[in-house]
């Protein structure tokens, strides 16, 4: 869990990891229309959040954590 901006919101983000999905049809909100969906090695996707590719809070801290915890061993 993440607290996104402290200062200014009581909100909260739940960061989760989910393994060995497999893609299927989507089925988006009208809000979510313009939604795509990219998949890429963890490796990319850290690297594209470090280069600033990847700007959604929330996604930056479970990248870059999940990244830290494989990387020591832990699971």
């Amino acid at each position: 869990m993440i607290d996104p901006l402290p200062g200014v919101t009581t909100a909260r983000v739940h960061l989760f990891v989910a393994t060995g999905l497999r893609t299927g049809a989507p089925a988006r909100e009208a809000t979510e229309a313009g939604m795509k969906v990219i998949t890429m090695p963890l490796r990319e996707a850290v690297e594209a959040a470090l280069a600033g590719r990847i700007t959604e809070a929330a996604s930056v801290a479970a990248l870059l954590r999940v990244s830290l915890e494989l990387e020591g061993g832990k699971k």
